[in-house]
């Protein structure tokens, strides 16, 4: 797929490998719809920068795990775009809990589970008025099957079930829309906030190539699934090397 001219949501793009992934998708000549929740500064930050590359820039809010917001937003999308080419699922929240934290695992799910739900039931009529859509959710390596993270418990399940409910919505969708994941490593964005050297550089030693992911790198893998006609329900991984390492 060229992507020139083509429309692209991605939401959550406010800061992070959201805001990266639309700057990636700007440089190859997309129009970008920018969704986010709560971060102004970040999504003007988004929008500024996506606007360097001379591509169309429309801004959306919606919190994705309320139906309701959802269904709004793409009444505003729908008066403004005929079709939407290409989805990119990314938002979500990285929150710490221990195995039996029902509160905190019941946000994680309505977040990071029902949220990317909603928006592909919501966006699939746009995408269905194209001639070959792409829908691309955003993972994580803690994810796959037997690996996960003791201090992320459901955020890791809820990563895993994604990864299985995406490769079940491309049974269900292929040949119209293709359907993919990402699953990125240990990527330095705003979550982590302010790391001290040492702890900075003990986390990239985490990775076979002792570097942290940048986000543009998840972004650009991102993109290469939304240009490849031929990639069909697999999860990328984006970790250099750090599922070998910690996992392998």
């Amino acid at each position: 797929m060229d992507l020139k001219d083509k429309t692209v949501l991605v939401t959550g793009a406010s800061k992070g490998i959201g805001q990266a992934t639309a700057v990636e998708f700007a440089k190859a000549g997309a129009n970008i719809i920018v969704h986010y929740n709560s971060d102004e500064a970040g999504v003007l930050e988004t929008k500024k920068l996506v606007e360097d590359y001379d591509v169309e820039v429309f801004v959306v809010k919606a919190n994705v795990s309320d139906e309701h917001n959802v269904v709004e937003m793409f009444k505003t999308i729908s008066a403004k775009f005929e079709e939407l080419d290409v989805l990119v699922n990314n938002a979500g929240i990285a929150k710490g809990d221990d195995l039996f934290d029902v509160a905190i695992m019941q946000k994680l799910f309505e977040v990071n589970y029902l949220g990317p739900v909603n928006v592909v039931k919501h966006a699939l009529p746009l995408l269905q008025k194209t001639e070959l859509g792409k829908i691309v959710f955003v993972s994580s390596i803690f994810g796959r099957a037997s690996y996960g993270n003791q201090h992320l418990s459901t955020y890791s399940a809820l990563k895993a079930a994604l990864d299985s409910y995406m490769k079940n919505m491309a049974k269900e969708l292929t040949p119209q829309i293709l359907v993919n994941s990402v699953a990125p490593g240990r990527t330095i964005t705003p979550q982590w906030g302010e790391l001290d050297a040492k702890s900075y550089d003990d986390l990239a030693r985490g990775a076979l190539t002792n570097k942290w992911v940048d986000p543009s790198q998840v972004g650009d893998a991102v993109v290469f699934l939304a240009k490849n006609d031929a990639m069909c329900g697999e999860v990328i991984t984006v970790d250099g090397g750090m599922s070998l390492k910690t996992f392998g």
